[in-house]
């Protein structure tokens, strides 16, 4: 049996079959329109009320022409991203500026880094966050560093192994946090931090280091941090003794200088319980047990020792180090007068 449709039904039904035919992303937007942030930088200013914002552009196809604000600094034709900088009274009134100036959109969902200079951290670093929590490109898991400098001196890095910093620098972090979650801080991390207002931050410092020709980015210390302003660093002796505190060391080298010979010392693992003490006197402290498990990596002397007296006197040396790097680090935190340890949250509990 046939069935008659009227006219409107059968131009319905064409226009529904033609919609449903059609694929798309209604968001999408064409690389050639696109500035691709990389890494961000932020610096004080000239200007004593306003800061610094730099973005490392990666170069792409036709990313050549830039914007009235770009400064890239030498010859710019063989570097592989372009540095755009803007001041303002905030990261928000400085990227708009950058927006308004660039001829093409701005494009953070990709960004990698957010560096944060050193006079910038040791001035306070609080109400520089507020756009990041905000701005619905900006992610949580972006990683959160200080410069040993400036933060522009990092993005504008050229590198002979990757040529891009903020890529260069995420890949260091990474092997970096190898050692142990701690040295890994992302943007949450950092919120976290400041938001319990018992535990101090502790970001990780990246340095530029030109060598003749080259020029390299190390990671090799920790930024201390007094609520959001920064108050010292810890050189890497130091960094080891605040993750024995922590309690989370997954790899590394424990190296033993003896009157009776030298050991590198492979740590395998390492945990801890951490238990706070009210006295009756009304002081407070801390007691803290260790769990490392080491193999040996080389041995140089020990030749008048027996295997089991080396046995015996490596686990002493071993023991006797660990303690040094816990105390020369507590110590250092002790006199800044910050709890980098979350041990004033448990006093709290």
């Amino acid at each position: 049996a046939m069935i008659a449709l009227p006219l409107a039904a059968v131009i319905a039904l064409l226009l529904l079959a033609l919609l449903l035919s059609v694929t798309g992303c209604w968001d999408s937007r064409e690389l050639d329109t696109l500035f691709i942030v990389t890494g961000l930088g932020l610096d004080t200013s000239q200007q004593p009320d306003e800061l610094a914002v730099n973005m490392q552009i990666v170069k792409v196809s036709g990313n050549e022409t830039g914007s009235g604000s770009q400064k890239s600094g030498g010859s710019g034709d063989n570097k592989s991203e372009i540095l755009l900088e803007a001041s303002g009274k905030s990261v928000l009134a400085a990227i708009s500026t950058l927006r308004h100036e660039s001829t093409r959109t701005l494009f953070l969902q990709h960004n990698q880094i957010i560096v944060f200079g050193k006079e910038l951290a040791q001035k306070g670093i609080q109400k520089n966050l507020d756009f990041f929590l905000r701005d619905e490109e900006a992610r949580m898991e972006t990683l959160v560093l200080v410069a040993d400098g400036k933060a522009r001196e990092v993005l504008d890095a050229q590198l002979d192994q990757d040529k891009n910093s903020g890529i260069a620098v995420t890949r260091i972090i990474r092997e970096f946090s190898k050692t142990s979650a701690h040295l890994k801080v992302d943007m949450l991390d950092l919120i976290s931090k400041l938001l319990q207002k018992t535990t101090a931050p502790t970001i990780p410092i990246v340095e530029v280091i030109k060598e003749g020709d080259q020029t390299k980015v190390r990671v090799a210390k920790m930024a201390i941090f007094k609520g959001d302003r920064m108050v010292g660093e810890m050189e890497w002796d130091e960094v080891t003794g605040y993750l024995w505190i922590m309690g989370e060391i997954n790899d590394g080298t424990l190296e033993l200088v003896t009157e009776k010979g030298t050991a590198v010392l492979n740590i395998l693992q390492a945990h801890n319980t951490t238990t706070p003490v009210l006295a009756d006197d009304g002081r407070i402290g801390v007691i803290l047990h260790v769990d490392t498990t080491l193999d040996i990596e080389e041995l140089n002397g020990f030749g008048d020792l027996t295997l089991k007296e080396l046995y015996t006197y490596l686990i002493q040396e071993a023991t006797k180090a660990i303690e040094g790097r816990i105390y020369t680090t507590y110590e250092k935190t002790r006199q800044l007068n910050t709890d980098i340890y979350g041990f004033g949250g448990m006093f709290h509990i």
